[in-house]
């Protein structure tokens, strides 16, 4: 049987639907089947929703990629605004779907406990006790990866009887589309990349460095404000000094009804979240210097904004599919001279920090994974498809270098850095622009001169 086998049953949505969205009408969802691994073997089953740009089904439709590994669809449907839908469907409908292992799919390779973990050996005891119980199942773990989930888009296409697709993948998801454009290419009509996570380099353990420059670069925006210079000098310093006092004196912080103790670990992965939205960049120098101060009552204001935004933000990620794929992708491949290498010349504190509730996780967790290595997984993909790159000044987890480095071998590419921007590009009023012209012809010369107009950060 053809290993791009599908077959599409129509059946109500498991989604939270976006406002002014009739089930039947505007939108359909249904169940995709396809092979796990073999053809004729078991099976997976993924839901998809997919949204009509006008009244009848169209010949292409833009598929979107979501991040994670094993984000949840549903963080993009509850953000599905109607201007950000008028961007997707600029050139055919616009499916959503969550990736095989992931959200409303089956199976799902969830790991609740490893989300309440705070350590780095607390972490990797439940991931290693949740992938026990997914492959006594029957789950072949080594078919979650980025491979099979581009065949799934193939064999989802062929079954939908589209002649070509659109790609708009964010984070996680441009390494699906990047699969998607070696071995499918001829399928492809144009791919968006926003914050390009490249095959070839281990992006996971470069998770510090990327932080650090990400930081930086919020920095040197402080340092370029005069108010904001003369309030909060050296802001990246300051981190560093705050990490090291909190560690050895954790503050008790009232947060409502709950109390935090915020410690040098804490605050860097507060900081670390906060860097992603563009929102929390005006209150960061305050909180930064709030920590160093230890002004508990600063800090607690400031976090109540940043819990109710990522709690807002925040529609859940399969965490057993998260490092399933990244063992399969990339870990099983990079051995301890490479990982050495991704973490030199990064500050002690943040080294210890990403390597011990991180990097060693998804190491160990890969150990005990049983991955099976393929080949040309971690090879460049070369490409003519029409290709736009965004990628954000400040992002902390994917910085703008990976975006010229994917950019080398996508020949008909065009990447635009967006000041002031961190994770998400594509978010802002000039990337979802931008986007809408790219899909609509693209061929035609991409106008990004708006992704250096992104207003000014307003500092506290």
């Amino acid at each position: 049987m053809d290993p791009l086998w599908a077959e599409i049953t129509t059946v109500p949505c498991r989604y939270r639907l976006p406002s002014g969205h009739v089930e039947g009408q505007s939108v359909t969802c249904a169940d995709v089947r396809l092979f796990e691994d073999e053809p004729n073997g078991a099976t997976v089953t993924l839901h998809i929703a997919r949204f009509r740009a006008g009244t009848t089904a169209s010949p292409t439709a833009t598929f979107y990629l979501q991040g994670g590994p094993g984000a949840h669809a549903q963080s993009e449907l509850s953000t599905l605004t109607p201007e950000r839908l008028r961007t997707f469907t600029t050139a055919g409908d616009y499916i959503v779907f969550d990736q095989r292992g992931a959200g409303a799919s089956r199976p799902a390779l969830e790991c609740d406990a490893a989300a309440r973990a705070t350590t780095g050996p607390d972490r990797i005891r439940s991931l290693e006790a949740c992938l026990a119980d997914v492959r006594a199942t029957g789950v072949r773990t080594h078919a979650y990866d980025s491979e099979h989930i581009a065949r799934d888009v193939e064999a989802m296409r062929k079954a939908l009887g589209l002649s070509q697709v659109n790609l708009v993948a964010r984070s996680y998801g441009t390494r699906v589309a990047l699969e998607v454009l070696r071995r499918y290419e001829r399928s492809v009509r144009a791919v968006v990349l926003d914050a390009p996570v490249p095959p070839d380099l281990p992006t996971w353990a470069e998770q510090a460095r990327s932080f650090e420059q990400g930081l930086r670069a919020l920095a040197s925006e402080c340092a370029q404000t005069p108010r904001c210079a003369e309030r909060y000098p050296s802001l990246d310093a300051q981190v560093l000094t705050a990490a090291q006092q909190l560690d050895a004196a954790p503050l008790r912080v009232e947060l409502g009804a709950a109390t935090l103790s915020l410690d040098g670990a804490l605050l860097l992965g507060v900081l670390g979240l906060a860097l992603y939205r563009r929102e929390t960049y005006p209150a960061l120098p305050l909180f930064i210097d709030a920590a160093r101060r230890r002004d508990t009552a600063v800090i607690g204001a400031v976090l109540r904004e940043f819990v109710s935004a990522a709690t807002l933000a925040n529609n859940g990620a399969s965490l057993a599919m998260n490092h399933v794929v990244l063992c399969n992708d990339s870990a099983q491949y990079f051995d301890d001279e490479a990982v050495a290498r991704a973490e030199s010349g990064v500050h002690p504190r943040v080294r210890e920090h990403f390597s011990s509730l991180y990097v060693s996780v998804v190491r160990q967790v890969c150990r005990s994974s049983r991955p099976v290595a393929r080949s040309g997984v971690t090879e460049r993909v070369r490409s003519a498809v029409p290709t736009l790159v965004l990628t954000g000044a400040i992002d902390p987890v994917v910085p703008p270098s990976y975006a010229t480095h994917v950019q080398e071998t996508l020949s008909r590419a065009t990447t635009l850095t967006f000041a002031r921007v961190g994770h998400g590009a594509i978010e802002t009023p000039c990337g979802s622009g931008i986007t809408a012209q790219f899909l609509a012809t693209p061929e035609a010369t991409v106008d990004g001169v708006c992704a250096q107009a992104t207003p000014t950060i307003e500092f506290r």
